[in-house]
């Protein structure tokens, strides 16, 4: 006796049939009459298809096809892919009602329980509904280990439960059911070149984590809502994030970052903030989630300051991408209160990150200034500016100008225009900086170096107190009318005038004091 082997029959279900079907009460009465071991056949061993494919008159390559083949780690393979022992249903059978009654409508040389046969989308967990009846799946739990059960006595079970006719669940269609189901029928889904790379199980993992972390934010134990979800209603919904591809799926990570950000009590760092997500991808080693680690990773380097284990997911970039308030401040070793009002004086972080905790507030890294410069002017108690700030402290205002700090500090017409000259923070404005520089080295006659009857503007403000700012008003004044430049220079530095005509120019240190206050 041959029953028909159905396309999408499990092999246990099959020797199930063919041993009721032939007076045999266990399949390893069946396997031990014809020489195989139950094991062989299940495993999809070539010989011991090929005689029970002989013995039901089954293509051997069909039957092998249907074969759920233990690979070892909990991982079976089936139809070129790979499954999770967790995608496969192991202490229940399961059913579609409808294609029961359909199988009862079978030879009758067969009893109706040998008439039904396992298919394989009932024994895969991921699944809830026949595509073909569109109704939810009933499960039937077993009495025996499905080891060692006979199929054909759990069909019996069945048949009563179709015979009480009880009212179906209609389900919707899911694409994610859809495109799985696809994978594991050779047929080519749509194409998506970020979940085709992940092995079956992968995807089927990765649905149900994206849908966790979307619904329930920064949640790293399992909702209760998703605990009860027999629908599967949340790894559905993961999948259409998923289904956007590699572009979708960086900006759903912007996304979480972001709200993350905005609310006050929601953990910053990218574990935290994918939840369920997170934590799983954290601790797996499994390369099968490198796609995912790797997106997720590269929006938190655009994003998030790096953690103190240098990494997100043990991925580190070459260099620092971002700095948070607090990351930064322990980098350079100035308080986060006085670090976030520099860098939003300086334009780096914006006016409305202010209620936002000193973690959640980030700029590029690149923009913070150099460590030891920063510390430096620390200690000094001053204030610090980055390369491209339109204020600069009194030491980078006179590295502009090229000439020492002392030399600027009374010239009060630099300050920037929000500064009170009798503050005790003073910074410059660069433009002015910058005007007054060209100012002074336009006009210049080229000296290839100093003579003995040249003086410098430091020398002159040593010697003939006279300070910078009086010596502008002479030039503007036409009081002086010779300078020179050293060639190769582009700083005040290198701007000399004659010994002569300044000396003429002298009165006492006291009177030009005055004159430069007026």
């Amino acid at each position: 006796m041959r029953p028909r082997f159905h396309r999408d029959e499990t092999v246990h279900s099959y020797l199930s049939r063919l041993a009721s079907a032939n007076g045999f009460t266990t399949i390893a009465a069946l396997c031990s009459f014809v020489g195989v071991r139950r094991t062989d056949v299940t495993s999809a061993r070539a010989e011991a298809v090929d005689l029970v494919a002989y013995l039901g008159d089954v293509d051997p390559d069909r039957f092998a096809a249907n074969a759920i083949v233990p690979l070892g780690e909990q991982r079976y393979g089936l139809r070129g892919e790979i499954l999770n022992h967790n995608d496969l249903i192991a202490k229940d059978y399961r059913i579609c009602p409808r294609c029961v009654e359909e199988d009862l409508d079978g030879p009758d040389w067969l009893e109706p329980e040998e008439r039904v046969p396992e298919r394989l989308e009932w024994r895969i967990g991921r699944f809830t509904y026949c595509p073909t009846h569109g109704v939810a799946f009933v499960t039937i739990p077993l009495t025996a280990p499905r080891i060692t059960a006979n199929l054909t006595g759990v069909a019996a079970s069945c048949l009563e439960y179709v015979r009480d006719r009880p009212e179906l669940r209609n389900l919707p269609l899911s694409q994610r059911q859809h495109y799985l189901r696809d994978r594991l029928s050779g047929e080519m889904p749509a194409s998506n070149a970020f979940l085709d790379v992940m092995p079956w199980y992968a995807v089927a993992r990765m649905c149900e984590l994206v849908g966790h972390a979307d619904l329930w934010p920064g949640q790293t134990k399992r909702n209760p809502t998703a605990l009860n979800d027999a629908d599967q209603t949340v790894a559905d919904h993961g999948f259409g994030i998923l289904q956007a591809g590699r572009p979708g799926f960086l900006a759903w990570v912007d996304g979480l970052i972001e709200e993350a950000r905005r609310d006050r009590t929601r953990n910053f760092g990218l574990q935290s903030i994918l939840g369920a997500l997170g934590q799983a991808l954290n601790v797996s080693a499994d390369p099968a989630y490198d796609a995912v680690k790797d997106a997720a990773v590269e929006v938190a380097f655009r994003k998030l300051p790096m953690t103190q284990s240098g990494h997100f997911f043990h991925r580190s970039p070459p260099r620092r991408l971002v700095h948070s308030i607090a990351s930064a401040s322990k980098e350079v070793g100035i308080p986060a209160p006085g670090l976030r009002t520099y860098l939003e004086r300086a334009g780096i972080i914006a006016a409305d990150t202010r209620d936002l905790k000193p973690d959640k507030v980030t700029f590029p890294a690149e923009r913070l200034p150099d460590r030891d410069r920063l510390l430096a002017l620390s200690m000094r108690g001053r204030d610090w500016t980055p390369d491209d700030a339109e204020a600069l402290e009194i030491s980078r205002a006179a590295d502009l100008l090229g000439i020492g700090p002392t030399f600027i500090r009374s010239y009060d017409d630099l300050l920037a225009d929000d500064e009170r000259p009798s503050g005790a923070r003073r910074l410059y404005d660069r433009r002015k900086l910058e005007d007054l520089r060209n100012w002074l080295l336009s006009g210049c006659e080229l000296v290839e170096c100093a003579e003995p009857e040249h003086i410098g503007i430091e020398e002159i403000a040593r010697r003939r107190h006279i300070p910078l700012s009086v010596v502008v008003r002479f030039l503007q004044e036409r009081r002086i009318e010779w300078k020179g430049r050293i060639r190769g220079s582009e700083d005040l530095s290198a701007i000399v005038f004659l010994r002569d005509e300044i000396a003429g120019l002298c009165w006492s240190g006291r009177r030009w004091a005055s004159s430069a206050a007026g």
